[in-house]
């Protein structure tokens, strides 16, 4: 009987399957067993014309019985306890996730709910028929090296250079769907949903950014008015995504979203590898209090201050030249 590889990926995107096959070819090399490389996809999150899933060995599609399934983290308990019961019964060699807040909240709740291994935002490799993982510390210039004996391993695989899954196999992925029962959301009222249309992040031509170094949520209105004054995008850092302050398509940094933008104003940001890696800017502006803060080896301009005194100036300023420019172009020209 074949080994198993399981994938539930990101919701507009299959890097995660790219990393199984890689896995998938060192296993069946340094191995004697086949390996079959499985996705599972949720109705109402995967939307399958973003997914090509054609380079999976089995394509599992979950639906409720009743309802779609709802990308939240208020939901994941429902995601995972639709999972449990094919995990439990397939005892794959590993089930994998995209490392985003979601993605390793699942991974962390199945591992416990099956008695697997769980590691998260973690790096993977095949050493003599098994699978190794690995975390990045100190700033990635050392790795922590795990190895596993229960199993499944329930892993969320840090994005950052995952290789894209390759074309589609000869033979198309077995398809199946699967009914399972909705469970109540245990302590979760839900009142109402507001959509709010934003600017995509990565495409933006001016971002702004809130970092660790805001102390509260009310903080962060700092970090909105800037950007209204500037027409810009708002970001921020992983910590804020973290504490639910944004969400998680506000994320800039490796396991977030790249920045190429014309403008990078990064406010309370130190400038750690994961954060600064995936910002192409061409002009920084950094408002920090730390003189010895990362960002600023890369800022065109830094800002030596709280945010608390030098966003709101910084705001006032940018304001005040507006109303200048307006004024300036209402007025009639002479004639010549």
């Amino acid at each position: 009987m074949s080994e198993q590889l399981i994938v539930v990926p990101e919701w507009d995107g299959c890097s995660v399957l790219g990393e199984a096959q890689r896995l998938k070819e060192r296993l069946e090399a340094t191995s004697d067993s086949d390996v079959d490389v499985v996705v599972i996809t949720m109705d109402g999150i995967h939307d399958m014309s973003e997914l090509d899933v054609s380079a999976a060995d089995e394509h599992l599609t979950l639906r409720l019985r009743s309802g779609e399934f709802e990308p939240s983290t208020t939901t994941v308990s429902v995601r995972v306890r639709a999972l449990q019961d094919i995990v439990t019964d397939r005892d794959p060699l590993g089930v994998f996730f995209p490392s985003t807040p979601d993605g390793d909240e699942m991974a962390a709740t199945l591992a416990s709910t099956t008695g697997g291994a769980g590691l998260l935002d973690s790096l993977l490799e095949v050493k003599n028929g098994e699978l190794i993982g690995h975390r990045p510390v100190f700033d990635k210039r050392a790795l922590v090296t795990f190895e596993v004996e229960n199993r499944p391993l329930v892993a969320s695989l840090s994005m950052d250079g995952l290789p894209e899954p390759s074309s589609g196999a000869e033979t198309p992925p077995v398809q199946h769907s699967i009914e399972v029962e909705g469970v109540a959301e245990e302590g979760v009222e839900r009142l109402r949903t507001i959509e709010v249309p934003e600017k995509d992040i990565s495409k933006a031509k001016v971002v702004v950014a809130g970092g660790d170094g805001l102390e509260s949520r009310d903080d962060f209105q700092v970090i909105r008015s800037l950007a209204d004054s500037l027409n810009a995008t708002v970001g921020a850092s992983r910590p804020l995504v973290d504490e639910g302050w944004v969400a998680h398509d506000r994320q800039i940094g490796v396991t977030g979203k790249s920045v190429d933008a014309d403008l990078y104003v990064p406010v309370a940001i130190s400038g750690d590898p994961y954060h600064l890696d995936d910002v192409q800017a061409e002009h920084i502006l950094a408002i920090n209090t730390d003189p010895n803060a990362r960002v600023f080896d890369m800022a065109d301009i830094g800002v030596l201050g709280d945010f608390e005194t030098y966003g709101p100036k910084l705001t006032e300023a940018i304001q005040a030249t507006h109303a200048t420019n307006s004024s300036d172009a209402e007025e009639p020209r002479g004639e010549e």
